[in-house]
């Protein structure tokens, strides 16, 4: 009588837990409570919406049916439609959210009305979501010269949480710009080109950001100056050979002009009485003349030589490699007429 009691009490026990399950499943069951599934309005929707986002993509507008697509989405979030979506980001090279777009399907209740159809779609993004995983390129970024937690760092202008920085950063290939601001130091920029696969480093100094910052900016296309040479135990510089030696060719040949117009002078002066001179001497007072006026502009470029030398003993010179480009200087007394051409 006792062992029947026993078995009898056992039966209950089970029946009972056995009923508790059923009641939690069917309460946790989407299905059952109709809560998360979208209405009938809803599905219709989302159905105009893909159907328009996948017309679309044949046309080659791709970021027009990424928004129809997550539209139709945000209505009825099934697998077929999170597929459709994760291929639009995919084509658009958005690698990241095509994967994310794959793995949420997989996260996805599955309902007692879903068809063979969103059954295979699941399987597809699953093999997609691991085959996109060795796609994904990635940032890490290093940040010297100011403590990390008191930086911002962003990449194409959204900002990153700290911990962030600990690990590589999934990015989608292209350019990206990071940029680290904060601590008192003016933001510090770098751009960085990354391809499917590729991990690549990105070091930020924050601290050098100070010197760039306030170093002054060179002029746009402008050809960089050669350095000033302080005059020193180089040896004079081109100015002052040019300058010198002009003075010495002028004076050389103010000097001999000079000294042949004078003799000119005097033979007219003997040959003359008073004013009246004989026509024969006319060529010696021509050439006595014109040999003057030779003299005297020798000695004008004498002295200018004299104070271009002078100048070039003062002045800093630039160094060897700018004065080889540059023009050089050279004298020249002509009948008549002197002169220097050239660059100082």
């Amino acid at each position: 009588m006792k062992k029947t009691s026993s078995s009898a009490s056992l039966r209950f026990s089970l029946v009972l837990a056995s009923s508790v399950a059923v009641a939690i499943t069917a309460g946790l069951t989407p299905r059952e409570a109709g809560a998360d599934e979208p209405s009938a309005v809803d599905v219709a929707q989302a159905r105009d919406l893909f159907n328009d986002g996948r017309r679309l993509r044949e046309r080659g507008d791709l970021p027009a049916a990424l928004e129809k697509l997550k539209a139709a989405y945000a209505l009825a979030p099934t697998p077929i439609i999170g597929l459709e979506l994760g291929h639009n980001y995919e084509q658009m090279a958005e690698l990241v959210e095509a994967r994310e777009a794959y793995l949420a399907i997989g996260r996805m209740a599955v309902l007692r009305s879903e068809t063979a159809r969103s059954a295979k779609a699941r399987e597809e993004a699953d093999r997609l979501a691991g085959g996109l995983r060795a796609r994904i390129p990635s940032l890490t970024v290093h940040i010297t010269g100011a403590d990390m937690s008191a930086v911002t760092v962003t990449i194409d202008g959204a900002a990153l949480p700290t911990n962030a920085l600990l690990a590589p950063r999934p990015v989608n290939p292209g350019k990206h710009e990071v940029v680290a601001s904060g601590a008192g130091k003016p933001p510090v920029t770098r751009t960085a080109d990354v391809a499917e696969g590729e991990t690549k480093v990105v070091e930020l100094d924050v601290g050098a950001g100070v010197a760039a910052a306030t170093a002054p900016a060179a002029p746009l296309n402008a050809a960089p100056s050669a350095p000033l040479v302080p005059r020193g135990g180089e040896g004079p510089g081109p100015l002052v050979y040019a300058g010198f030696g002009l003075a010495a060719a002028g004076v050389v040949v103010g000097s001999i002009t000079g000294a042949v117009a004078m003799s000119k002078a005097s033979s007219v002066k003997q040959a003359c009485s008073g004013l009246d001179c004989p026509t024969s001497v006319n060529g010696d007072l021509q050439t006595g003349r014109s040999l003057g006026n030779v003299s005297t502009g020798a000695f004008i470029v004498a002295g200018v030589g004299i104070v271009a030398g002078a100048i070039g003993l003062v002045l800093p010179r630039r160094t060897e490699e700018s004065s080889a480009n540059r023009l050089p200087v050279t004298p020249w007394i002509g009948w008549g007429a002197s002169g220097v051409e050239g660059v100082f």
